[in-house]
């Protein structure tokens, strides 16, 4: 037997088929086995984890730093006290890990918490916290908070808080919120809050909002809110707001609100604006001093120098364009017309609009002997003054819908008429009104003769009938 025979009775000098000269006699069982490697990387671990000085940097030279950590909970470590004066460059959390710093890497099964600045990354199950600072990514399925500005990446499984200015991505199911500006991306189911500026995207679920300036795109099922100006665009589900002006366009559902003015609003109920928009497009639209134009059933403007098109206008002074069959205008005209013409129908209008442009809306009855006729219609009218205080002409362009022997005649039956009417005031509240009219008769019911009996005869084309004739009015004007 050799030397290494007599000193380790496990190993045998004699050759073996299939295994070295030298070898264990005995097989290691896998319980032994399994304890050196735990030992080995134990030791290595313990290596690493011994404090070093931190001199590659003054101001952290009162920090220990720990290339890797695990810990068990907070402080407590098997190798070393991960407590508030160390830098973590590589830590392992089994349930909540805490440290003054961390320069790397952090994962918690349970939580991490970092009492100053973030560079890195930190991933947990549960939960990520910075008091300072956050360089980089926070990744946790609840939530990720940083006590200061977080740049890049902040996502939280339910929300993602930055007490400071946010640059990069912030990303939650719940609530992304910035205590300061936000700049790239912020994005929640339930709510993206900004206390500052809003500068790139910003999208909740139910709210987006921003305390101060909105840059860029703003999005929220409910409700879409700047604190201040907006260059871009909003768009909100229920409301779109604005506490400035809109350098873009504002969308909603219901409505838009801006304390200035802008491009454009459109909504399905109300737009509102401080000052003036190039365009609203609502149901009802309202504006301090609207210069462009208003599209809705009904259009305010308490200093109005645009164009109003809709059923109902308003303003407290008009210098535009009010189209409507109604339009109120402080120290507007507001009249009453009754004519009579060669149709022989009588002839009722409400005439209002501003002191140069006039709406028209009318009706009209005509119980002839053999056919019976109803009349709507609607036009506009320029109204210019004459005569001081008594003389005055009116040019009108109305469109009239003729209905014959029944409530609505369907299809095409209609008069269009162009007259140059002249007034007289008789007194306060009584003109008299007479002119020359030019009428133009197209009809895919009959050929017109009933209409204007003594008109020319009717050309017909393609089962269209069409007459030209002049005419004239004479009636009164009251109020």
């Amino acid at each position: 037997m050799s030397i290494l025979s007599s000193q380790f009775p496990g190993l045998s000098s004699e050759p073996h088929v299939g295994r070295s000269r030298y070898a264990f006699s005995t097989p290691v069982s896998p319980r032994r086995l399994f304890l050196i490697i735990i030992g080995s990387l134990l030791f290595i671990l313990r290596l690493f984890t011994l404090p070093v000085e931190a001199a590659e940097y003054d101001e952290y030279e009162d920090y220990q730093r720990r290339p890797v950590s695990i810990t068990i909970w907070k402080g407590i470590s098997p190798w070393g006290t991960n407590s508030k004066d160390v830098i973590n460059y590589f830590v392992i959390n089994l349930t909540q890990g805490e440290a003054a710093r961390l320069h790397g890497v952090e994962i918690g099964l349970g939580g991490n918490t970092v009492l100053e600045d973030v560079i890195g990354i930190q991933i947990a199950v549960l939960g990520n916290a910075a008091g300072g600072d956050v360089r980089g990514m926070q990744l946790a399925a609840v939530g990720s908070v940083g006590g200061g500005d977080v740049g890049y990446v902040q996502v939280g499984g339910l929300g993602s808080v930055s007490g400071g200015e946010m640059t990069g991505l912030q990303l939650s199911l719940l609530g992304s919120v910035s205590g300061g500006d936000a700049t790239g991306f912020q994005i929640s189911g339930l709510g993206a809050v900004s206390g500052g500026a809003a500068t790139g995207l910003q999208v909740g679920g139910l709210g987006a909002v921003s305390n101060d300036r909105m840059i860029g795109l703003q999005v929220a099922v409910l409700g879409a809110i700047s604190g201040g100006r907006v260059t871009g665009v909003q768009i909100g589900g229920l409301a779109s707001v604005s506490g400035g002006d809109v350098n873009g366009a504002q969308f909603s559902l219901l409505a838009c609100v801006a304390g200035g003015g802008g491009l454009l609003q459109a909504a399905g109920l109300a737009n509102i604006a401080g000052k003036s928009f190039w365009l609203q497009v609502g149901s009802i639209n309202v504006a301090t001093e609207p210069k462009g134009v208003q599209l809705g059933l009904i259009n305010i403007g308490e200093d109005a120098g645009g164009l109003q098109v809709g059923l109902i206008n308003a303003a407290a002074e008009h210098r535009g364009i009010s189209l409507a069959p109604v339009t109120r205008v402080q120290g507007g005209p507001n009249h009453l017309d009754v004519w009579g013409s060669e149709t022989g129908a009588l002839n009722v209008a409400y005439r209002t609009g501003t002191h140069r442009i006039n709406s028209i809306a009318m009706v009209a009855y005509s119980p002839f002997s053999d056919h019976e006729l109803w009349i709507i219609g609607g036009g506009i009218g320029v109204h210019m003054e004459l005569m001081r205080e008594r003389g005055f002409a009116d040019l009108d362009l109305i469109y009239c819908k003729l209905n014959q022997n029944e409530f609505w005649t369907e299809g095409n039956h209609g008069l269009s008429t162009i007259r140059l009417i002249g007034g007289y005031r008789l007194s306060t509240g009584v003109t008299l009104l007479a002119g020359p009219t030019f009428n133009y008769f197209s009809s895919r019911v009959d050929d017109g003769d009933v209409i204007a009996p003594g008109s020319s005869d009717a050309s017909e084309s393609g089962g269209s009938w069409t007459r030209t004739w002049p005419g004239f009015i004479i009636g009164a004007r009251f109020f």
